[in-house]
């Protein structure tokens, strides 16, 4: 059967050859997700359209770091970069068969001409302006922006988004497109800040003086670190890069491997792309149903009928015999729906408040089918 909506094999699962302070993340949270990631195998699920212009601002925050904003015949305003890296996220999104329903970003995003604003407000605050008109930002001390930083090894490898160096002094930005930071999110950009920290040491010989979040708001927390924590989180990343791959090495069998490698949890599950070809991710669900697990669901499709004008409500036979119902689903974006009495497996739904037998479509929903 040649359709892209049937699920894929499990991808091979690769040694890892190298490690960035993201990654580190990741890997922490889940050895498999991390691997499949470092392999560059595909995401199975789409992307929320929210990271998508997180992405886009995170971008436009660099180049204006890089001074690249000036007004002339032929630079690009921020309307005009802005608009350029919109329409390249949709094309990409346009390509893709589970994601294409998120086009234009202007209706799927919530809130897209406030975060519009406030990105443009954020540019503005980065320049000088006379007679109303921008003119080219001149930072006071040497901006580096996007700067590669390795370890000696070339394991550890990551790319700053902002380097400001003097000859005394030398700070790291990390660009954040969020106006606020919860305190988990905080604990994993200090950490990965640490690690660029080590990093910009290993490679230059010197050691940072100062480590900055900089939100889209122009809002700045400071990270405090000490030398002594910076070299061992170094020390712990590459211990992971050489646990990871090891595991990978000794363990032949596919199964076992992913056994070995999988940390199956509510948390790390639900913003993995990958669960649809996880095994160990069904297995503990499974094993573990009270707990909040994604809200995905998998057997055979026996009935699919009108739900209003425009869309449909399907039933679903699961391994245990209870059937579940499916509403409000738009047929155009599921076209393993065509196919009924076969195996389906559907992500990322929205439970029903008052019936956990009926779900609906969301923004994210994508529905597979299963060989």
């Amino acid at each position: 059967m040649s359709t892209p909506c049937l699920l894929p094999p499990i991808p091979p699962i690769n040694p890892i050859k190298k490690i960035s302070p993201t990654r580190f993340i990741e890997l922490k949270s889940c050895y498999l997700k991390g691997v499949w990631g470092s392999n560059n195998y595909p995401p199975l699920l789409p992307a929320s359209p929210h990271a998508i212009i997180g992405k886009v601002i995170h971008e436009i925050m660099e180049y204006v770091g890089k001074g690249n904003l000036e007004i002339n015949e032929s630079s690009e305003s921020f309307d005009e970069k802005w608009n350029s890296c919109i329409k390249r996220e949709e094309t990409k999104l346009t390509n893709s068969w589970f994601e294409k329903h998120l086009t234009p970003l202007s209706t799927s995003v919530k809130n897209y001409d406030e975060k519009k604003e406030l990105c443009r407000l954020t540019v503005e605050s980065s320049f000088k302006y006379k007679n109303q008109n921008i003119v080219k930002y001149k930072p006071s001390v040497p901006i580096k922006c996007e700067l590669w930083l390795r370890t000696h090894d070339k394991i550890c490898v990551g790319k700053a988004d902002c380097v400001k160096v003097s000859d005394s002094f030398v700070e790291i930005v990390d660009y954040k497109s969020t106006e606020t930071v919860d305190p988990k999110k905080l604990k994993e950009y200090s950490i990965q800040l640490k690690l660029y920290c080590a990093l910009y040491h290993e490679t230059y010989g010197t050691w940072p003086s100062s480590l900055k979040v900089m939100l889209i708001n122009n809002k700045q927390i400071e990270v405090r670190f000490t030398k002594e924590e910076c070299e061992n989180l170094l020390k712990d990343t590459k211990k992971t890069f050489f646990e990871v791959n090891d595991i990978i090495s000794t363990v032949s069998e596919t199964k076992n491997l992913m056994s070995k490698l999988a940390s199956p949890s509510p948390e790390a599950c639900h913003f993995c792309d990958f669960r649809p070809v996880c095994t160990p991710y069904w297995e503990e669900r499974k094993s573990s149903p009270k707990e909040l697990w994604p809200s995905d669901l998998k057997g055979k499709l026996v009935r699919k009928k009108p739900w209003g004008k425009k869309r449909v409500y399907i039933e679903v036979e699961m391994e245990n015999k209870e059937m579940v119902k499916v509403v409000d689903l738009l047929p155009e974006r599921h076209p393993a729906l065509e196919i009924l009495n076969y195996e389906i497996a559907i992500f990322s739904l929205n439970k029903n408040k008052k019936n956990p037998r009926i779900f609906h479509e969301g923004q994210l929903t994508v529905v597979y089918l299963t060989p």
